[in-house]
């Protein structure tokens, strides 16, 4: 192996998200699913939705940068 052939490891390129529309698409993934037969549409409650959320943001750590586009009163 050639000393000069060493691994350079690509710069990571993160997209810029709003927390806002990760939250629509929760929502919208929960719609969704709240209409499958098969699942228990009580399980898709917003403390739920807040849950797939953080799990989502946390999935994508290493892809997103996610800009908080919340006002004070925590209104989007």
């Amino acid at each position: 192996m050639n000393q000069y052939n060493t691994y350079m490891e690509k710069p990571s390129i993160k997209r810029l998200v709003r927390l806002s529309w990760v939250r629509a698409q929760a929502k919208e993934e929960f719609e969704r699913l709240k209409k499958e037969p098969e699942l228990d549409s009580a399980f898709f409650t917003d403390e739920e939705l807040e849950n797939y959320v953080n799990f989502l943001l946390r999935v994508h750590t290493d892809e997103w940068i996610v800009i908080n586009d919340k006002n004070n009163e925590g209104n989007i």
